[in-house]
């Protein structure tokens, strides 16, 4: 593998260091919410100290690690709509590229862009903002 060669630590190395792995933590049903677990699911004990089955803490895991990721992507989703609304007002140093892009998700949003130059996006990155802090999608 070419990171090992350049002497780089990747994830695959780093699992393998840590083996052997949690048969609880890799079936999912270990669950860390509370202060009075962990509480690790068996035929032998199969519910935590709050009740919850195996299906329930999984469940649980899989949706609280979506809702994570989700808000990590839409943060990052805003930074870049700040990044192209700054660029826009000369406030940041970036050359917008994507003009047709940029012109056809205006379009889509409503904006009029007929006969606006490029680095004029200000109300494009405003409509995307609202559009992503907006509550209600229908």
């Amino acid at each position: 593998m070419r990171a090992e060669q350049l002497g780089f630590d990747v994830a695959f190395d780093r699992f393998d260091r840590q083996k052997p792995q949690c048969g609880f933590g890799l079936a999912g049903v270990c669950c860390k919410i509370c202060n009075m677990g962990p509480c690790r699911v068996t035929e032998k004990a199969p519910r935590g100290v709050c009740g919850a089955d195996a299906d329930l803490i999984v469940a649980r895991n899989l949706l609280r690690a979506t809702a994570a990721g989700t808000a990590q992507h839409g943060a990052r989703a805003r930074e870049t709509i700040l990044a192209l609304k700054w660029a826009a007002q000369g406030k940041l140093d970036l050359p917008i590229l994507g003009a047709q892009k940029v012109l056809a998700t205006e379009k889509a949003f409503g904006i009029e862009a007929e006969g606006r130059a490029l680095n004029v996006v200000v109300d494009l990155a405003d409509a995307l903002l609202d559009d992503q802090s907006r509550a209600e999608r229908f």
